[in-house]
Order: structure tokens, then sequence, then C-alpha cells
């Protein structure tokens, strides 16, 4: 997930949100995880990051990365669901 991206949906399909440790240029493999979503009419994403598309709009879905040294990373990108 490219921090500050746009993506599209139709309603009623889902999406798997996808880290990529590469452009966090990151080696450390403990993290915690959580995902949110701005609008949760629009869209519901679970604690795996499971994007589920509820009803047209757009919502603004935010991963935040806990790594094991305290460090935080926060990518977010807009969701649009058709």
């Amino acid at each position: 997930m490219p921090d500050d991206a746009d993506y599209s949906m139709s309603r009623g399909s889902t999406a798997q949100v996808a880290i990529d440790m590469e452009y966090l240029n990151s080696t450390d493999k403990q993290y915690n995880v959580s995902y949110t979503s701005s609008d949760g009419n629009v869209l519901t994403i679970d604690s795996n990051g499971l994007i589920t598309a509820s009803a047209k709009g757009s919502s603004t879905v935010t991963v935040r990365m806990k790594k094991s040294n305290g460090k935080i990373y926060t990518m977010s990108c807009r969701v649009d669901v058709n």
C-alpha cells in the first residue's frame, strides 16, 4: 500500500491490504499493525486488513505499524466505492 494512493472498489467487493516492507525500508519483522477506515458506512476493515466495500462513497484507509523499537509508521490511501 503506497502512501497517499487512490483506489476504487465495487460495492460488495473485498480487498486485502498489503504492506510493502521494502517501501518502508524495514528489516524488523516484529511489529504491531492496526487498520482503520474514516467512514465505516462506506467500507470496513478488519484486524487482518481485509476491506469490505459496503456503500457508495469515499473513505480513507489508515494503516499504523509500530515496530519493536517503538518507531511508528502511518500510511493512508483513499478508497472510492462505486
